[in-house]
């Protein structure tokens, strides 16, 4: 028999406010944030990125 898979209900918060929809502005600050904080953690691990690169 299949098991019922449960609901799950998150909240997303930015700035301790509760968002329904992020506006483009955020989005494009969370891209950079993201992109930067990637570029810096392959730039400290190169063998990290050569596996990435492999895939």
């Amino acid at each position: 028999m299949a098991k019922k898979s449960k609901e799950i209900t998150v909240k997303f918060c930015v700035g301790g406010e509760i968002v329904e929809k992020l506006s483009p502005e955020l989005l494009q600050k969370m891209s950079q944030r993201l992109s930067e904080g990637m570029s810096e953690y392959y730039t400290a691990h190169p063998e990290e990125y050569k596996v990435l690169c492999k895939k």
